[in-house]
């Protein structure tokens, strides 16, 4: 080999290493790449949910699709001056609730007392109230088998409440939790909350509402972030209060409802919703909320759902019949709360805010 080809060699090998070494590469030759790189991660993203969706029952993923909410842009919508829900099919009248209920056994936070209409004491347990600090609310109504104590022994609301940001802004972490108990009705035991009349003049409302003005004269309570949230036949009233005073809260969330038999009477869009379910719940049957979701999608409302099994995860369709959803089996799913959804739950209600003061 000649000299001249040997010294030819070598500078080729020089030129390859200098052109492998990344630090010697200039950043913005790699953009095109790197943009591709995202793009292809969206496409396949957006094919996994496509897929996903095409494989979920049909009527449950045009839910999905139609109202999947943009987690990552907070969305505003104006007061509406309500009440705005009336009902779908005649219902009958509950007799005034004459039963006192207990003083709940809410220890070490504070309590609200106050003595409704009807002469009744009500209560209500605030948890993470600061002071100086106007904070996101969460109204927790409890099922018909709890007590407001239900919030820190079923779920873990109470774990996250002061960590959890619900505003976007690290000065304000955490909301306030406001537990209140429903009345007693006849000779049971169970506590109830009363969603057969659509007034504001409805005695539950009126005690939701006064506690709930205590809280912002306190400065408590960032009017903006408002949010209903309910279990069972609490789940019920979450929704109707939301829908009686959707001037004040901004979006509401049920677990184990069935709120089927309402409309909504206004012509401005319904509060956005966050309604999780079971498949196999002899209380609140699968087949009766997702007659409410259609109804919901035929209105156009923001909703998400999510269907659950047993274990809390996501159900592909309803479990009907007696032999496959014993009512034992179905009662005991009612009564739990699912703990795997709740920062679902958290993070879709704090994509709501309403257009008022804070």
């Amino acid at each position: 080999m000649s000299e001249r080809a040997s010294w030819l060699l070598v500078l080729g090998a020089v030129l390859l290493l200098s052109a492998c070494d990344s630090s010697k590469v200039d950043a913005t030759d790699l953009h095109d790449v790197f943009e591709h790189e995202k793009k292809i991660g969206v496409t396949s993203a957006s094919a996994k949910a496509s897929a996903a969706a095409s494989a979920a029952p049909r009527s449950s993923a045009k839910l999905a699709a139609s109202a999947a909410p943009n987690f990552g842009v907070a969305r505003q919508r104006p007061p509406v001056t309500g009440p705005c829900v009336s009902p779908r099919k005649a219902l009958e009248p509950r007799p005034e609730s004459r039963r006192i209920a207990k003083r709940p056994a809410c220890r070490g936070v504070r309590m609200f007392e106050w003595r409704d209409p009807s002469g009744l004491p009500r209560y209500a347990c605030v948890f993470g109230a600061r002071k100086d600090t106007r904070l996101p609310l969460v109204l927790f109504f409890h099922g018909a088998y709890d007590r407001p104590t239900a919030v820190h022994k079923k779920t873990r609301l109470r774990k996250r409440q002061r960590a959890f940001d619900m505003t976007a802004d690290p000065t304000r972490a955490g909301f306030v939790i406001m537990a209140l108990q429903a009345r007693r009705y006849g000779n049971s035991q169970r506590l109830e909350f009363s969603t057969n009349k659509f007034k504001k003049s409805n005695v539950d409302v009126m005690s939701t509402d006064h506690f709930v003005d205590r809280l912002i004269d306190k400065g408590y309570v960032d009017r903006r972030q408002i949010y209903a949230v309910g279990h069972g036949t609490g789940g019920s009233m979450a929704a109707m209060y939301s829908m009686i005073r959707s001037d004040r809260v901004a979006a509401f969330a049920t677990v184990a409802s069935d709120a089927s038999v309402w409309s909504w009477s206004c012509e401005e869009p319904q509060p956005p919703a966050f309604i999780a379910y079971r498949s196999c719940d002899t209380l609140a049957s699968c087949k009766s909320v997702e007659a409410w979701l259609a109804w919901r999608a035929k209105e156009e409302a923001t909703t998400m759902s999510l269907r659950l099994g047993a274990d809390g995860r996501a159900a592909a369709s309803c479990t009907t019949g007696r032999r496959r959803c014993k009512d034992a089996v179905g009662r005991a799913n009612h009564l739990r709360w699912p703990k795997r959804p709740e920062k679902q739950m958290l993070e879709f209600l704090s994509r709501y805010r309403l257009q008022v003061e804070p």
